[in-house]
């Protein structure tokens, strides 16, 4: 399984520590990025492929705000935009669509504005040594993926 970024290559994964390995981190997190590749009040998108069903991708938006760190789908759940693009409002803990203005609540994927009506899912997020990982749901809890 090698976690993607939008803007850097596939990590080999003998380069980034194995999860289970790593103190602090939850098992079954999956390392997506390097901390140094998401700057204050900014988003990345991650795409991996899931570590239990390989037939399953995930598209996550990371986004930090002051010391915060998020991470949601990055799906808009009106016209599958990728929400990582958008405007993060940091007072309101809110991301806006790019393409038609839904706005998302970081901490709960719910939708905070029309044309939007259904939230975007949120992960356990976790940064540990320099390196940021994604708890996934229980997969009855998750729509994000893609079969």
């Amino acid at each position: 399984m090698n976690p993607t970024s939008e803007n850097t290559p596939a990590s080999d994964p003998s380069d980034s520590p194995d999860s289970s390995d790593a103190p602090g981190v939850p098992t079954g997190a999956v390392r997506v990025a390097a901390s140094t590749e998401l700057a204050a009040d900014t988003a990345l998108r991650v795409d991996f492929v899931d570590p239990v069903d390989a037939d399953l991708d995930h598209r996550v938006a990371l986004v930090r705000v002051g010391e915060g760190l998020y991470a949601i789908g990055d799906r808009c759940t009106h016209a599958d935009v990728s929400l990582s693009e958008g405007e993060i409002e940091v007072d309101d803990l809110t991301i806006e669509c790019p393409k038609h203005g839904s706005c998302f609540e970081l901490c709960t994927g719910e939708p905070t504005s029309l044309p939007a009506v259904r939230p975007v899912p949120v992960y356990g997020v976790t940064e540990v040594g320099g390196e940021i990982y994604v708890t996934l749901p229980a997969p009855e809890e998750s729509s994000e993926g893609n079969r």
